[in-house]
């Protein structure tokens, strides 16, 4: 968020999460690795890049289909229940790694519901030590997430960090694009990098409210010590449109700093921060 972000593609195993959100597939009754097959083609229509995982012969022991090898890495699994028009999808991985940070287990799911919106969530990535991300959201239509990464858009979505073992740490220098192994072990680097930060929430402060910028400088504050739960949600009164920010994960496309700044300001950005 300092300068101009690139989310490059040596996130591709990370990709395998986001996924999930487009398990949108045909009908199924039971899974079979034909199924998987059908969901993959499917898959593909709206993340081309889809076309190129392999996908195991065989279901895992417990029926789950699984990638195992691909643009994205393997280790991915998903499987499909459906009832009427309603569905739900789970996916799971261990050993996920995302951009520099991890390795997390990911446990996850979607499910479309008889109001035909897509509950996404809760996404869980937990670390060896028991650092945790969760992530839960709602899509305006399931209609919406069929038109392709660009049409993405959510509605009550929440992110919350939390932990002792130093993910939040993590988060925001990825965030930021900071080193932030020099951080942890320089005084003067912790210093610098934080200033770099409250640089940059002070030039965005009138994007969000006044209660969110004081939580947001006291995180920054602790860096890199910063120890506790950090949430932040988007707002509830209209959809958020992430598909620039979707397609910089997926594709590795540039998210600029006013790209940045512009879906702050559209998602109504509310944060909270709870020291440990």
């Amino acid at each position: 968020m300092i300068g101009r972000v690139r989310f490059v593609r040596g996130t591709r195993r990370a990709c395998s999460a986001v996924l999930g959100i487009f398990l949108l597939a045909a009908p199924v009754a039971a899974m079979t690795v034909e199924d998987c097959r059908r969901i993959q083609s499917l898959l593909a229509k709206t993340v081309p890049a889809v076309d190129d995982l392999r996908i195991a012969p065989r279901l895992s022991d417990d029926g789950w289909c699984r990638v195992i090898d691909g643009p994205f890495g393997g280790g991915l699994e998903w499987r499909f229940e459906l009832s009427g028009d309603q569905f739900e999808a789970a996916f799971r991985q261990n050993g996920l790694e995302f951009d520099g940070m991890g390795p997390f287990d990911l446990v996850g799911g979607v499910a479309r519901s008889d109001d035909d919106r897509l509950r996404i969530g809760p996404v869980r990535l937990e670390t060896r030590a028991g650092d945790t991300a969760v992530l839960s959201a709602t899509s305006p239509t399931f209609a919406d997430m069929q038109s392709g990464v660009e049409a993405a858009g959510l509605e009550r979505a929440s992110l919350t960090v939390s932990g002792d073992r130093g993910l939040v740490d993590d988060v925001l220098a990825w965030a930021f694009r900071l080193d932030g192994a020099a951080a942890a072990s320089s005084f003067i680097a912790a210093r610098d990098q934080r200033e770099d930060m409250l640089a940059w929430l002070s030039e965005n402060a009138a994007l969000i409210d006044a209660a969110s910028a004081t939580a947001f400088r006291t995180m920054i504050e602790a860096y890199p010590r910063a120890r506790g739960t950090a949430r932040i949600s988007i707002r509830e009164d209209q959809p958020v449109q992430i598909g620039g920010l979707l397609s910089a994960v997926l594709f590795g496309s540039s998210l600029t700093r006013e790209d940045a700044a512009k879906l702050i300001e559209e998602a109504g950005l509310r944060f909270t921060w709870t020291p440990g």
